[in-house]
């Protein structure tokens, strides 16, 4: 299964704002269109669709914060029809890699809400590691990046 992230560009971002976490998942991820208008007003946010072939089945957001200097992943969701089928793995895979490209970049952060176990599950067996530190009401991971 090969996915692949994609910029959200007039062509796409209607198919980018239907996409639906389902109602287990909605609470824990801001919808796509605030993400996108955040992202429109935000200079360090940067949108991102997860396509596996054409098909987007998900949604990818990482910003720089000018306050801790790191660069973190703000947002990821795959759509209801898709879950269960290892994209927002691969999704969060592909933005680890594209993060850990940028030579500013020694570690990612990530937060989420502690009523996520999926989420908190994925995010540990990807390398981020708990802080004890709590964002907003959201628990802190940390990825740190080996680079030699």
């Amino acid at each position: 299964m090969a996915v692949t992230l994609g910029e959200i560009n007039q062509s796409n971002w209607k198919k980018c704002i239907w996409l639906n976490p389902g109602k287990d998942q909605a609470h824990f991820v801001a919808p796509n269109t605030y993400s996108l208008v955040e992202a429109a007003y935000e200079p360090n946010c940067f949108p991102l669709a997860i396509y596996t072939g054409e098909e987007m089945v998900g949604f990818v957001m990482y910003n720089f914060n000018d306050d801790d200097y790191n660069w973190w992943i703000c947002r990821l969701m795959i759509d209801e029809k898709e879950q269960g089928k290892g994209y927002g793995r691969a999704g969060l895979r592909e933005a680890i890699k594209l993060l850990a490209a940028k030579p500013d970049c020694s570690q990612i952060v990530i937060t989420w809400e502690p009523e996520n176990l999926k989420g908190e599950k994925l995010y540990l067996s990807e390398g981020f590691i708990k802080t004890g530190e709590i964002i907003e009401e959201e628990v802190v991971g940390r990825l740190y990046l080996n680079k030699a």
